[in-house]
């Protein structure tokens, strides 16, 4: 801040520029990791305002996370299209299911032609700084559509994988990978495929060190990928040492979600209802910063509750800020957030189906 200060006559003149530049990227680099979110954003969009959309990237990534830190995913998301718009990637405004569905298949045409082994090889020599910005924001994208239960989640995986094919495999192309796996089970059931690509997602984070980003990618490969191929409690495994490493490094967010999935496989597992209910409240208690997240453990919460007929103190830790489940679903269908309207439908057909009440099941 202080150096941008000194330069107050002489800000973005052509002799400054790169100078500029850099000082407001570290100033919101710096901002972001503080927590600083608003001020953050302020810096990055200085830079967005003051240079070509082509040297902004990496502003543009800080902005689309400020918007992820502050749990504003649609934003995020709004925001991003209109990014991938600005790189040529074919967006369309309004979506069909057939528009997605050829897109899955363009995409696999194009990695057909690769091998496992290949797609590793994709990038080599030195890093491009350039493709390195290009894919922050799309990863940090592809998160926010994840989160928010985006319709243009499955269109900007592909976009994702497309672009990482042409121009170079990195570790921010571990998570598209990821993605296109379940895509290709929940879509078009095809289960050979996701195969394919959950072993090209093993292959990146296998030959990668470890961040923040590399949690996420794991998370949903060992969450919507992996487990069709592999023991439950492998799954669960898998996920508890995703936990401890994130821990460790401080990512909390990913230390809260792979604890969340081990929790729900550890359910279907067969685990102590009781056990996994103060697992839960324990695992709530940490999610205080991080309200969406908690609204989608509460919606299990409640389920485990009625099975065992016992009441928790789980919606107490928010204070009243979170106070039902129906408070969470009016919520869910204000957002359109269509994954926790069938999670909360979901979880109450299952209960009522259990307890043999038929009919209003």
């Amino acid at each position: 801040k202080k150096g941008i200060d000194l330069l107050y006559d002489s800000l973005w003149c052509n002799e400054t520029l790169d100078l500029c530049r850099a000082l407001h990227e570290g100033a919101a680099s710096a901002l972001l990791f503080l927590g600083d979110i608003s001020d953050a954003r302020q810096y990055a969009n200085v830079i967005i305002d003051n240079l070509p959309f082509a040297d902004s990237l990496a502003a543009q990534y800080m902005v689309l996370r400020s918007w992820e830190r502050m749990g504003k995913y649609e934003e995020q998301v709004d925001r991003g299209s209109a990014i991938l718009r600005g790189l040529n990637f074919d967006i369309p405004l309004e979506l069909s299911p057939s528009f997605i569905m050829d897109a899955m298949a363009h995409t696999s045409n194009i990695a057909s032609k690769y091998s496992i082994e290949q797609i590793a090889k994709l990038r080599s020599g030195k890093v491009d700084t350039r493709k390195k910005n290009i894919l922050l924001s799309l990863n940090s994208i592809i998160t926010g559509a994840l989160r928010s239960s985006s319709p243009f989640l499955p269109l900007i995986t592909c976009a994702v994988v497309n672009y990482s094919l042409q121009n170079g495999v990195y570790e921010e192309s571990a998570l598209s990978f990821a993605c296109l796996g379940y895509f290709k089970i929940a879509l078009a059931g095809d289960y050979k495929e996701a195969r394919y690509w959950a072993n090209a997602t093993s292959l990146i984070l296998n030959t990668s060190g470890t961040n923040s980003i590399l949690n996420r990618a794991n998370i949903v490969l060992h969450s919507f990928v992996q487990h069709f191929f592999v023991s439950t409690q492998e799954t669960i495994f898998s996920l508890l040492n995703i936990n401890k490493t994130a821990a460790a490094m401080g990512d909390v967010e990913s230390a809260i979600y792979s604890m969340l999935f081990s929790l729900r496989f550890s359910f279907y597992a067969g685990e102590n209802l009781a056990l996994l209910l103060n697992s839960f409240c324990e695992l709530l208690r940490t999610m205080k910063r991080y309200k969406e997240v908690a609204k989608v453990a509460l919606i299990d919460v409640v389920m485990i509750e009625t099975l065992i007929g016992t009441k928790s103190n789980a919606f107490d830790i928010f204070e009243g800020t979170i106070p039902t489940e129906n408070f969470i679903l009016a919520d869910a269908k204000a957002k359109q957030n269509i994954v926790s309207i069938e999670l909360i439908h979901t979880r109450r057909f299952f209960t009522a189906f259990w307890f043999g009440d038929y009919q209003k099941a």
